[in-house]
């Protein structure tokens, strides 16, 4: 399969990431793969992404011209991949090497537009809780919101705080800072509390931000250049090609 025969670089993804795994939290796995030639070159229809839930583990892969689109977007699902620490690599071939040697191209001050979208959204789920199940539903009926939600809109905000202060992007963040979300993760805040928090830090990132060394915006060209090669020698690679580009480290 595709997904399979292009693969440049998965992840364990989510919680684990993170460093906010607990004894229960899923495995959830991202990658990114070439896609097939005749998706670039022929008539066939391409497949963005594959997703493939399982007992282990939920997976999802994506073509790479989508996770590329995604990222420069600013979808900090796919600035995951990128920027997770090593440890966290499952594959990696030189493509996906060279794609996180280059990440720094990715990051501008439009993140925070990025950023705060999803920890709105956030906010939105952490309100909207009456049709949560299992064990969040019951963490919803005893806290009045859901715990989970509110520690990944906190999250968020801390990641982009510390990224505009540091011009680097850190997605599992110091101890202090996991200490405190799985804190908040226990319920061991009140539902205003979280809000004041999030309007608070939604503000400071705006104005870290603006005043951030960070370009105005991601690096399209370089992304480009270097998307046009990847996927030239993928269209012409020969049986070497697996050998030189797609060993896995």
């Amino acid at each position: 399969m595709w997904r399979d025969e292009g693969l440049i670089i998965e992840i364990v993804a989510g919680s684990r990431a993170y460093g906010l795994e607990e004894d229960e939290s899923d495995e959830d796995v991202r990658g990114v793969a070439l896609p097939p030639r005749e998706w670039l070159v022929g008539f066939a229809p391409p497949v963005r992404q594959h997703t493939h839930a399982s007992q282990e583990a939920d997976r999802v892969v994506h073509a790479l011209p989508k996770f590329l689109h995604l990222a420069l977007n600013g979808n900090p699902n796919m600035l995951d991949i990128l920027f997770c620490a090593e440890t966290s690599i499952r594959v990696l071939t030189v493509p996906g090497k060279e794609l996180r040697e280059m990440r720094a191209a990715f990051l501008s001050k439009r993140l925070y537009a990025a950023y705060a979208g999803y920890a709105s959204a956030q906010l939105k789920r952490m309100r909207s809780h009456n049709t949560a199940q299992g064990s969040r539903g019951r963490a919803v009926q005893e806290y009045g919101y859901d715990p989970k939600n509110a520690m990944h809109l906190l999250r968020l905000l801390l990641t982009a705080r510390q990224l505009f202060v540091t011009g680097d992007l850190q997605i599992c963040l110091p101890t202090e800072d996991r200490t405190f979300l799985r804190a908040v993760r226990r319920g061991e805040y009140t539902a205003s509390e979280i809000q004041q928090w999030a309007l608070e830090w939604d503000a400071e990132c705006g104005r870290l931000a603006l005043s951030s060394q960070l370009p105005d915006g991601p690096d399209f060209v370089r992304v480009q250049r270097w998307l046009e090669r990847r996927q030239t020698r993928w269209i012409c690679r020969d049986a070497s090609f697996w050998d030189e580009e797609m060993s896995r480290a």
